[in-house]
């Protein structure tokens, strides 16, 4: 039976979806995807790298179109991150499930800003669905 815990007047799981505690790093049962993501990003993200990405993207700013924050979300139903042990669904899933667990958890409206930050926190992500390696952009 799964336990929960009340976190300011929400339910929370203290499981993620694989029935499993959050954020574990050893034995996930994605531990061969996210292992090699944060080897990958280990490895080759140097300096050099950043700068070279950072160079590359806004010298091609304009280059896949202009979308609206929505647009982008929407786009991120194409990838599943990498990075995170904790679900295997598309990352706009991820995105709407934050800022609704953030509402919830803080549900005046004076943390308006905060559910909105849930929400967009992964926006740059998209630079993958462009064709960007996933560790360049955790």
């Amino acid at each position: 039976v799964e336990q929960e815990q009340i976190v300011q007047g929400s339910n929370f799981s203290e499981k993620n979806h694989f029935g499993d505690h959050y954020r574990n790093y050893e034995d996930s049962a994605r531990q061969n995807i996210v292992q090699e993501n944060y080897r990958k990003s280990h490895v080759y993200c140097t300096v050099d790298k950043v700068s070279e990405l950072h160079n590359k993207w806004i010298k091609n700013l304009g280059e896949h179109g202009d979308f609206s924050c929505m647009e982008v979300l929407d786009l991120l139903d194409l990838l599943v991150d990498d990075s995170d042990p904790d679900v295997d669904i598309p990352n706009s899933l991820h995105a709407y499930m934050t800022a609704e667990s953030i509402r919830q958890a803080y549900p005046e409206e004076k943390w308006d800003w905060f559910w909105l930050t849930g929400l967009l926190h992964d926006l740059g992500k998209v630079m993958s669905v462009w064709g960007e390696e996933q560790w360049c952009v955790v």
